[in-house]
């Protein structure tokens, strides 16, 4: 036994310096790793879709096509139906700021024209027009600026679903191949690990992005009924921030409830009522029924990944906050008892 213990302790320390090796060289040409990313995590929700259809009698390569060309369908519909009326809504929206920037600088105006016309408040009215009116611009600022991300990624959008294609067509191959490398002692614990990772993306990703659809729909549906002019836009709002657990409906109450008092102060309380009544509905029968606490993080948890999450990567570590955070308890639980034992 003494005498493999050595050539063991090597071959774990070669492991781990090859680890850390391939690490630092993909963090080194990081920019050119987004499309593979993409890949990856395309093919990750793409796989059991087709490992279904293969069940019917269908081949791997066929029954990836099905999928995409059901999901272009999807998005061809998308695009055609709903993004010209969002289009159409934000246009609308955008038409508004001159309006309330001069309803900002007319109270201004009546602030001066007060007996109290003291320069401590002159000045305090010009910063907080000047603040707003930057603010405003600024959101549309960042809107164009995501525009333009979006087209300068394009090339990874491109070659990510051809790189999912290979990577869904030998998924096993590639599985197997991970598992060759590892010591065959490693083997099971591995699989069992990549099972326990597997179960709890799996229940994040199709309990929150159908609950996030749900409450977007029921919350557009409502302001729609309304007849309020945003009602899409309202609904996608709270969809997208249904997707941040805790801080999601604050999130998107506070920019759905402006667009309706945009149009009438009686509206906008009617449209808090609607995402005050579907938050209820979400908290007490759609996230118990759906999620069931099968992520397993403590609520606690869940607000400090979220904070730590945006303040490393802004909106994008915060939506992944909770699944990193899961996965890692899952690593974290793992490696304990292994050292424990």
């Amino acid at each position: 036994m003494s005498s493999l213990f050595p050539s063991r302790r090597l071959r774990y320390t070669v492991m781990i310096l090859v680890v850390l090796a391939t690490s630092y060289f993909l963090y080194l040409v990081r920019q050119v790793m987004t499309p593979f990313a993409v890949a990856v995590v395309l093919a990750y929700l793409v796989f059991p879709v087709v490992h279904r259809i293969e069940r019917i009698g269908i081949g791997r390569s066929y029954a990836i096509l099905l999928v995409y060309l059901g999901a272009a369908a999807v998005a061809g519909a998308v695009f055609y139906y709903a993004v010209p009326a969002m289009v159409r809504e934000v246009g609308a929206v955008g038409a508004l700021i001159p309006h309330y920037v001069g309803q900002a600088e007319q109270m201004a105006h009546r602030v001066e024209n007060m007996a109290f016309n003291a320069d401590s408040i002159d000045q305090m009215v010009d910063e907080a027009v000047e603040r707003g009116r930057s603010y405003l611009y600024g959101l549309f600022r960042g809107f164009l600026e995501a525009i333009f991300n979006f087209a300068h990624s394009i090339l990874s959008i491109i070659f990510a679903p051809i790189l999912a294609f290979y990577l869904t067509k030998d998924w096993e191959k590639i599985r197997d191949g991970f598992l060759d490398i590892l010591p065959v002692s490693a083997r099971q614990d591995t699989i069992k690990l990549g099972r326990d990772i597997d179960g709890v993306l799996k229940e994040f990703i199709k309990g929150h992005l159908l609950v996030a659809v749900l409450v977007g729909s029921m919350t557009g549906l409502g302001a729609a009924l309304l007849k309020v002019k945003f009602a899409l836009l309202i609904g996608m709002i709270c969809a997208v921030a249904e997707l941040f657990p805790y801080f999601g409906p604050i999130l998107g109450a506070i920019p759905s409830v402006g667009l309706a008092y945009a149009q009438s102060p009686r509206l906008a309380a009617y449209v808090a009522l609607i995402i005050l009544v579907v938050q209820q509905v979400e908290a007490s029968i759609l996230s118990p029924r759906i999620l069931g606490g099968k992520v397993g993080l403590h609520p606690l948890i869940v607000v400090f990944a979220l904070l730590a999450g945006g303040e490393l990567y802004g909106i994008w570590g915060m939506l992944l906050a909770v699944p990193v955070a899961a996965v890692i308890k899952i690593l974290g639980s793992f490696f304990f008892y292994k050292v424990v034992e």
